[in-house]
C-alpha cells in the first residue's frame, strides 16, 4: 500500500502530492497503485456499500432535470415521482464544464422577491408575478455566477473536483461532498439589504433539451439546435459579461417539461392560489376571486405559488474558478 512518508496518508500510485499535507510523495509501483485505489474506495464508501461505480471522468446525472445524482443515491432527489435511472456523461476534454444556478431577485414592479424564470435576449429578467422586466444588478449576477462556478468546478465525486492537473485542494475543498452526499450547495447572501441573490443554490450537471435529449456535450456556446428542432441560444448577454467577464462561455435558461402523459397545465393565482382561466396564448390573466393580475411569461410554465421554487439557469464555464485559485494559494503556504 502506498503511503505518504510524512503524514502516513494513503494515496494512489499516480499522486504527485499528498492530499493531506501537500508534500511530494514517491511514486508507487503499478501493482500497489491498483490495490491502493481499491482500498481507498472501501475506506470512503464502506464495505458492502451499494454505491455504483462511476468512471473518474464522468458525472451521473438525472435524465429528466440534468442535475447530478450523488454517488450515495440511487436516483434524483428532485424527480421523485418517476425515479429515472441516472445516466453517465463523460467530462469534457476542453477544460469546460456545466453548472446550474437558481436564485430569487427583487422585482421593482411588485416589490416581491421572485425566482429567476426567464431572461430576455439582452439579459433582463421578467417577473413571473407581475410581468415587469428589469435589468438585474451586476452584483447579483457576479455573486450568483461566482458561486455556481466554484461549485461546478470543485464538486466531487473526486475530492479535488472536476478539473485535473491542478494543485491539490481536497483538505480545504468546501464542495467535495457535492456529487457524493448531495446534489448542490447553497450560497451566502452578502448583506440583507442589498441586491445580492436570495435562495442561492448551485450544482454540477448537464442541461437537458425539452425533448429529453442531452444538449450537445461538445457545444462551445453560441446557438445549438437539437435533433428535435428545439433551438438553445447560449449567447452570454453583455450585462452578464460586465459582471463576470472571465469563465462564462454560454448561458441557457432551463425549459421545464411537463410530466409524461400530462395534457393539462394548471395555472394558479400568485396571490390566492385559486385556478386561473386563461385562453391559449394569453400573456395576462385576472383572478376572478381576488382580482389580482397575473402575467403568464410562458404558457408552459405555471406561475409561482406563495413559495415559488427558483428556476434553473445553466452556465457553461471554462477554467478554474476564483475560489479554487484562492484555495490553491492557501494550500501552498
Amino acid at each position: 500500500m502506498a503511503t505518504c512518508p510524512y503524514c502516513k496518508t494513503r494515496y494512489s500510485g499516480g499522486a504527485l502530492l499528498c492530499r493531506n499535507c501537500s508534500r511530494p510523495v514517491p511514486p508507487a509501483d503499478i501493482a500497489e497503485a491498483d490495490v491502493a485505489e481499491a482500498e481507498l474506495a472501501e475506506v470512503a464508501l464502506g464495505p458492502g456499500d451499494p454505491t455504483p461505480h462511476v468512471a473518474a471522468n464522468a458525472l451521473r446525472i438525472c435524465p429528466r432535470c440534468g442535475r447530478v445524482v450523488p454517488t450515495r443515491q440511487k436516483a434524483c432527489g428532485v424527480c421523485r415521482d418517476e425515479r429515472p435511472e441516472p445516466v453517465e456523461v463523460v467530462r469534457r476534454a476542453d477544460d469546460a464544464y456545466w453548472g446550474h444556478v437558481a436564485f430569487a431577485w427583487a422585482c421593482a414592479g411588485c416589490a416581491r422577491h421572485v425566482p429567476l424564470a426567464s431572461l430576455t435576449d439582452d439579459g433582463r429578467a421578467v417577473c413571473p408575478a407581475c410581468g415587469h422586466t428589469q435589468e438585474l444588478p451586476a452584483l447579483l449576477w457576479r455573486t450568483a455566477l461566482r458561486h455556481a462556478h466554484a461549485v461546478a468546478d470543485m464538486a466531487g465525486p473526486d475530492p479535488e473536483g472536476g478539473v485535473v492537473g491542478r494543485p491539490p485542494i481536497a483538505p480545504l475543498n468546501p464542495f467535495k461532498e457535492v456529487g457524493v452526499e448531495r446534489a448542490d450547495a447553497p450560497g451566502e447572501r452578502l448583506r440583507p439589504t442589498d441586491d445580492t441573490p436570495l435562495n442561492l443554490v448551485a450544482g454540477p450537471g448537464h442541461p437537458i433539451c425539452a425533448c429529453g435529449a442531452l444538449v450537445d456535450p461538445l457545444w462551445r456556446g453560441g446557438s445549438h439546435t437539437c435533433a428535435c428542432g428545439a433551438r438553445n441560444a447560449g449567447e452570454v448577454p453583455a450585462l452578464v459579461r460586465r459582471a463576470m467577464p472571465r469563465g462564462v462561455v454560454a448561458l441557457v435558461v432551463d425549459r421545464p417539461r411537463p410530466a409524461p402523459g400530462a395534457a393539462v397545465i394548471a395555472l394558479e393565482c400568485p396571490r390566492c392560489n385559486a385556478p386561473l382561466d386563461a385562453p391559449e396564448g394569453a400573456r395576462r390573466a385576472t383572478c376572478k376571486y381576488c382580482g389580482a393580475l397575473a402575467a403568464i411569461v410562458d404558457p408552459a410554465v405555471r406561475p409561482p405559488s406563495r413559495s415559488p421554487a427558483p428556476g434553473r439557469l445553466w452556465v457553461l464555464f471554462r477554467g478554474p474558478s476564483g475560489a479554487r485559485t484562492d484555495l490553491e494559494a492557501r494550500a501552498g503556504r
